[in-house]
């Protein structure tokens, strides 16, 4: 008999620890941390973004477009952000991996790039000023022969003065 060695829930928990730590990595911008004393096995903490930077990333897992809850504090200091700036546009583009049919891909890039609209609508942002496209597999931020590339299911917000 063979042994079981997939387990889904061990692999969807290490997936979410490292979208939360990659979605960290990003708002700090390569700035340097000290992690000595920090507790690594405790719920990660929003970290602050960077206030004067025109594009921001929200990264999703496979398949889907439903944010993660770890995603709200970015989110409520992307919205702060925005409504202080008050840019003329907000674009949000949506992207996928290149997992899946071209329609599939494109749907999926729509459908995250109108969530993220969503939720920043819902944080004060004016719906007037953001515009949403989904960009399918276009412009990827990791190029790779693997279709699976988690930081490639991403939304863009890009704020145009």
């Amino acid at each position: 008999m063979r042994k079981k060695t997939w387990l889904p829930e061990l692999y969807k928990a290490c997936r979410q620890d490292f979208y939360n730590a990659f979605q960290q990595m990003i708002a700090m911008q390569g700035e340097p941390v000290d992690l000595s004393g920090v507790d690594l096995t405790a719920p990660a903490a929003a970290m602050p973004v960077n206030a004067e930077a025109n594009r921001f990333l929200i990264f999703f897992g496979a398949g889907g477009a439903k944010l993660s809850p770890t995603v709200a504090p970015t989110l409520d200091q992307i919205a702060q952000i925005i409504t202080q700036r008050q840019p003329q546009s907000v674009r949000v583009n949506g992207f996928s991996d290149s997992s899946g049919s071209k329609k599939s891909k494109q749907r999926v890039s729509q459908q995250r790039a109108i969530s993220v609209a969503e939720a920043l609508i819902a944080r004060g942002v004016p719906q007037k000023v953001i515009h949403t496209r989904g960009m399918g597999d276009a412009e990827p931020l990791v190029k790779t022969k693997s279709k699976n590339v988690p930081a490639n299911r991403r939304v863009e917000i890009w704020l145009d003065q």
